[in-house]
This record gives C-alpha cells, structure tokens and sequence, in this order.
C-alpha cells in the first residue's frame, strides 16, 4: 500500500468514523454530565411535609385495603384542608368574669397571632411559645373527699399577648381557635416542658 492510499484511507476514517470508533473517541465524562441531581425538596412527600407545617392545604396519608382483601396500604391520597383561625369567643360567662379578658382581643390582633404562630415559626418555636402562654398549676378547689387520690392535680390556664406583649387571661376556646391547634397537642407539650423543668437533662463528664 502507498502513501497516497494510506494518506486516503486515513482521511476517510476521520470524515466517516465507524461505530467502534465513534465509542472510543466519545467523551466518558459526558454521562455525569447528563445525570439529574436529586432534589428533595421537588420531591411530593417532601412538599406535603412543608404544607402541612406552615398550615396549608396538602395530600396526607390514608390505610386503604388491598385487592386482595388480606393486607391494608397505606396511600398518600387523602386531601387534608389548610388551617383557618376559629371563630372568636362568644361566651356569656368570660363577658361577665372579671378573670377572663377574651373581650380585649380584637379580630385584627388574633389575625395577627395565627399567621406569626403559622408562617413564621418553626416546630421549636411554636412549643416555646405555647407553653410560654399556658401556665400548668395546682387545681384550688379539690371536688374529691381524699384530695391525695384526686386524678386531676392540674389545671391550664391560657393566655394570649396583645400588641404591647402583655399577656392577658382567656378562656381554652379562645386560645385554641385563635392559634387553630388542638387541646391534646397543647396538653402534651405543656405537660413534657413541665417534666423537662422537674427533671433537667443531665450529662455525665
């Protein structure tokens, strides 16, 4: 074979590759390039975690059972509505107390509190602040013969702070419709924050 065909054959491999050497002359790199990188935060059940948090509108968890009847599946199927502030307190008996000021809370300063408690808190912070506003005491009437054995020892007493962060006396209903979250949640965490303060975490050195 001569130079000029060998100078012809060359140029013909560089203009028209075959498939093996399209591969081996392929970047390798290319491939991390091309790969998505995940992001958690796009992902469904991450933003259904973010709704639920700040209060709004998402998909929760549902048990439904299977076709087979046998086993049950737990499916992320059922709509769950968003938080809205309750309605204000009404009551007779907290208009005529003189303990009880549910009357100095006007519409716009619960509005106010329910979208600071929602949008602007994170789980720390909302546990703080509620016990901060529920103070957990001894009951002062006993209805019992043998106080000692008397099942209920304490008693919440709620509060909300104005504008001018004064903290003023309300009744349940009008703490938990104001800030929209319900008794069960505000009794566990005003009982453990009250464990926490009797029973300080000690760490041996």
């Amino acid at each position: 074979m001569t130079s000029s065909t060998n100078s012809n054959y060359f140029n013909a491999i560089k203009t028209h590759p075959t498939s093996s050497s399209e591969v081996f002359h392929d970047d390798m790199r290319c491939h991390e390039n091309r790969c998505r990188k995940s992001t958690s935060e796009e992902w469904c059940r991450n933003q259904n975690k973010i709704k639920r948090f700040r209060g709004e509108a998402y998909i929760g968890f549902q048990t439904v059972n299977s076709s087979e009847g046998i086993s049950k599946k737990l499916l992320q199927s059922q709509t769950r509505k968003a938080r809205t502030m309750g309605k204000t307190c009404t009551s007779k008996k907290c208009e005529r107390s003189l303990v009880f000021k549910c009357r100095q809370v006007d519409e716009g300063v619960r509005v106010k509190l329910f979208e600071n408690f929602w949008k602007s808190m994170d789980l720390g912070h909302r546990i703080n602040y509620v016990c901060s506003l529920v103070d957990y005491i001894d009951t002062k009437t006993k209805t019992t013969c043998n106080p000692n054995y008397s099942r209920r020892l304490k008693t919440l007493c709620y509060h909300l702070n104005l504008e001018k962060n004064t903290r003023i006396r309300v009744c349940k209903k009008m703490f938990l419709s104001t800030l929209s979250i319900g008794e069960f949640q505000v009794r566990q965490w005003v009982k453990r924050n009250f464990r926490e303060i009797l029973t300080p975490n000690t760490t041996k050195i």
